[in-house]
């Protein structure tokens, strides 16, 4: 919305936030401490972030909130849940008990991450520029890929 000259709008729906969550901090530290405090901050960006500016851009721009999220949000919802599952099931293998095990685990990690990543957590059209396309670049010739 900055970029399509709306400054002020944006800046008064971040100021609501923050009173939002100056609000409940004050609210919640009593019977919750910090945690209250951090609360009341999540619930805040909650409210700005995923409520208030979506709509802010629908009204603004024309944009549908439905369109946004299923372009914007579930790629990456889906992608985080994989790599949460493929966390938890490397802690289900149990602790690693020396330096070896420890690397191998960061290792498997890793590379379940970028697979993830690179299958499910982007485009084909971005696969080809962002992957292959460096790759071509590199080793100087043409390498088949299934998106051409």
């Amino acid at each position: 919305m900055i970029a399509s000259g709306r400054v002020n709008t944006v800046a008064k729906a971040l100021i609501c936030g923050s009173i939002l969550n100056l609000i409940g901090s004050f609210i919640l530290i009593r019977p919750f401490g910090l945690a209250g405090v951090a609360t009341s901050t999540v619930i805040a960006s909650v409210v700005v972030d995923f409520i208030a500016i979506p709509l802010l851009l629908q009204k603004a721009l024309g944009f549908k909130i439905k369109d946004f999220f299923l372009s914007a949000c579930v790629r990456p919802v889906a992608v985080g849940v994989l790599q949460i599952s493929i966390i938890l099931l490397i802690r289900i293998i149990g602790r690693p008990e020396g330096w070896i095990e420890l690397c191998l685990q960061g290792v498997l990690a890793g590379v379940s991450f970028a697979i993830i990543l690179l299958f499910l957590g982007i485009t084909m059209k971005e696969r080809k520029r962002f992957f292959w396309d460096p790759i071509r670049r590199f080793w100087g010739h043409k390498i088949k890929t299934a998106v051409e």
